[in-house]
């Protein structure tokens, strides 16, 4: 009301008011600005870290089929069961890789409440999927956590062959592919960690009050600096 504007007009025109201090505002304005700072160095800190597992998800994955398909070369089994062998893992880790890019996307829009958004995760496209029999795509389609799904059909399928005798290297060097596997799925949940833990929020609102402060304050004690009302807006 106009008393209160014209009690602050009051303490703006006294030497000694706190409002005045020019100690005090720069020790606010030091604050704000490192809570600030502060907050944009975590959130791009955490960007990059999604894209650098992401990247090294892939990559793991990648090692580790070009491994499997190398310890095929010296293999005693047919020409046609080695074939085989490496199109169905290259078609199981390519599905892989699209529903857990899916899964990350899905996570990142709930969390923002975008439940009816479309996932273009599930648009994208794997090498060669329909040539999966009917009921592996049925229980995929149904289940809820695909990538550890699938990751498990990965490693059940390369389990198989190596029991049947296609997969003859020395078990230290197949399990080298084992743990390529393994780390791209630590990659996946590394990731899924990111998206699911969202940025504190407590600390946020703190942010989000001090700045509302600011821009409140600041012009009152801008006119304690000025001659008129109107430089201080």
């Amino acid at each position: 009301d106009l008393e209160a504007f014209q009690s602050t007009l009051g303490l703006l025109d006294d030497e000694q008011s706190m409002i005045r201090s020019s100690s005090l505002w720069s020790g606010y304005m030091n604050l704000v600005a490192f809570l600030i700072v502060f907050r944009t160095s975590q959130s791009y800190s955490r960007f990059w870290e999604g894209c650098s597992w992401i990247y090294r998800m892939r990559a793991e994955w990648y090692d580790g089929t070009s491994a499997m398909a190398a310890y095929c070369q010296h293999s005693s089994s047919s020409a046609e069961d080695i074939a085989r062998f490496k199109h169905t893992l290259v078609r199981l880790v390519s599905i892989l890789h699209a529903v857990c890019l899916a899964e990350i996307e899905d996570i990142t829009h709930l969390s923002r409440h975008d439940q009816g958004r479309e996932i273009k995760g599930l648009s994208f496209e794997v090498i060669d999927a329909g040539a999966l029999d009917t009921e592996t795509l049925k229980a995929m389609s149904s289940c809820s956590q695909k990538p550890l799904l699938v990751f498990q059909w990965i490693q059940a399928y390369i389990v198989s062959e190596i029991k049947s005798g296609l997969l003859s290297v020395p078990p230290p060097i197949l399990t080298r592919a084992f743990q390529e596997f393994a780390s791209g799925m630590l990659a996946y949940h590394e990731v899924t960690k990111i998206a699911e833990v969202p940025y504190p929020f407590p600390y946020s609102q703190i942010c989000n009050f001090l700045l509302f402060m600011h821009t409140f304050i600041s012009p009152l004690l801008v006119l304690g600096w000025t001659s008129t009302a109107a430089t201080a807006f």
